[in-house]
């Protein structure tokens, strides 16, 4: 029926368009340098997760492949009433400043990181509208309250200064940074209330919602682009003992970016009716409405019409790590705890225990680790460490092994590579 298709087409405007565009969340800290003068530090993090959703749905739907009848009920079947997904990519390059001698001294650093980041947060009734139409809705009000869709991309230039104290049973290390935030793109839509009702014998469709918008000219939104200015601050505390424990406090991204340029945000509370339209949505590898259609729900949902500078707050991140280390062996027990606020990010919590292989003046640790929370829920990976030398340290790993080993049953694709070279 023509209203079943009118109302996918609304769905994919309203959410479906921005669901795994890449996105990015900080994660900063004072390098773990020992003492020394000039070191590089490089970092890249990568990370993609669902609540509830499977690696062989979210890679199909991103390539924009037909989707089978069979995928799309076993994603629905595993759906809660509220789920998570989100993608994110950080890169950074910072020069570091150690002096050799710290009582007295301060060490400093500079760099640059570039930030992208997408999340949703999003009802089952809302996964099944947009991919199995509104027909088994008829008659009904399905309601699509609290959900929300956040696309960020972003740069950063930051300068910090960090300090060591010698303690009676240990070192205390303190840092302090300050960036600059460029604004590259931004598009928030925040649904507080909204329900559909799908009229019984298909004659129209009405949706009922109360949003905000906020979004940056879509025409100036690659790399380079000068879309908003603010500013953010980070903190960092590292504790050792020297000997069996070891303990790291960081708050990242306390700050804000203030969009000007020609963004628009506005309010939409009302009911919108739709009715005499067609669209030939049925083939999901072929556009989901047609320009007639597509145009007026645009219009009709993120039109154009309230152009102003709004500000957007960073996903600011607090992360604690505690390491063990078995008191002669040469094992190791790692557990960290991180939220991320003003953002649908859930409480992560991670183990890891590892090992390490010492060889001449260098060093090999291999640490599985087991992960829950953020956007997703259980994942497994492995995590490898090494220090050549006492003069390079690099690292690489996954935690989402599972999920690539069996895409049909979890959610998650992970990576991240980490060098730091003393000059």
């Amino acid at each position: 029926m023509w209203w079943n298709n009118n109302v996918r087409g609304l769905l994919f405007i309203l959410f479906g368009c921005g669901l795994f565009t890449p996105a990015l969340a900080q994660k900063d800290s004072i390098a773990p340098f020992d003492k020394g003068t000039h070191h590089l530090y490089l970092s890249t993090t990568f990370d993609l997760n669902a609540s509830s959703l499977t690696n062989d749905f979210i890679g199909q739907y991103y390539k924009g492949a037909y989707l089978p009848d069979e995928l799309r009920a076993r994603n629905s079947n595993r759906l809660n009433d509220k789920n998570t997904a989100g993608y994110s990519l950080d890169g950074g390059l910072f020069y570091f400043f150690a002096p050799n001698n710290y009582k007295g001294k301060f060490g400093y650093y500079i760099g640059v990181e570039e930030h992208s980041f997408a999340e949703i947060s999003f009802r089952k009734s809302f996964f099944d509208l947009l991919f199995f139409g509104n027909e088994p809705y008829s008659d009904q009000f399905v309601k699509l309250d609290n959900m929300k869709l956040n696309i960020m991309a972003y740069q950063q230039v930051k300068a910090g200064v960090f300090k060591v104290f010698k303690g009676k049973h240990g070192m205390h290390q303190f840092g302090w940074a300050f960036g600059f935030n460029i604004g590259q793109k931004n598009l928030c839509i925040d649904v507080k209330k909204a329900s559909l009702f799908t009229q019984k014998d298909g004659e129209y469709v009405a949706l009922d919602m109360d949003m905000d918008v906020f979004k940056t000219d879509s025409n100036s939104e690659g790399f380079g682009s000068f879309n908003g200015y603010g500013g953010a601050m980070d903190f960092s505390y590292n504790y050792t003992d020297l000997k069996q424990h070891e303990f790291q406090l960081r708050l990242s991204n306390l700050g804000y970016i203030r969009w000007d340029g020609f963004p628009d945000n506005f309010t939409r509370d009302t009911t919108i009716k739709f009715d005499g339209f067609e669209a030939d949505i049925f083939d999901l590898n072929q556009p989901m409405f047609n320009s007639d259609f597509g145009d007026s729900l645009t219009q009709a949902i993120i039109g154009s019409d309230h152009e102003g500078a709004y500000v957007s707050k960073l996903p600011m991140e607090i992360d604690v790590i505690y390491t063990y280390y078995v008191n002669g062996t040469p094992f190791t027990l790692t557990a960290e705890a991180k939220h991320r606020f003003f953002s649908v990010y859930k409480p992560f919590f991670s183990f890891s225990p590892g090992y390490r292989i010492f060889i001449k003046k260098s060093s090999l640790n291999i640490n599985p680790i087991m992960t829950y929370g953020g956007y997703g829920s259980w994942n497994f990976g492995l995590n490898m460490k090494a220090q050549i030398n006492g003069r390079t340290y690099l690292g690489l790993g996954t935690s989402t092994l599972n999920s690539i080993i069996s895409p049909r049953s979890s959610a998650g694709l992970s990576g991240f590579f980490t060098l730091y070279q003393s000059l």
